[in-house]
């Protein structure tokens, strides 16, 4: 039930990332590629903002300091790009 609950609310963090981003698909959130802004395939601190860098590292669950698309749950109603 924790882990539920705890999903739950990676996708709202996921979900008001919306309030930082500009740009993303219908007011939704941004796609990853726009946040991954060196375009390495992964997301650092540095260019994490908001809620996301305010959550980051409960997101890197392997603590390698980065964010894989993987390591970021769907939001709900829509998803990514």
């Amino acid at each position: 039930m924790k882990k539920m609950f705890n999903a739950l609310g990676l996708l709202a963090l996921v979900a008001s990332t919306s309030a930082f981003a500009q740009g993303g698909p219908q007011g939704g959130p941004p796609a990853f590629s726009d946040i991954d802004t060196d375009g390495d395939g992964y997301i650092s601190q540095s260019e994490a903002k908001g809620p996301l860098a305010e959550n980051f590292s409960k997101l890197d669950t392997d603590g390698d300091g980065y964010l894989s698309e993987s390591d970021i749950p769907e939001p709900p109603e829509g998803g990514r790009q």
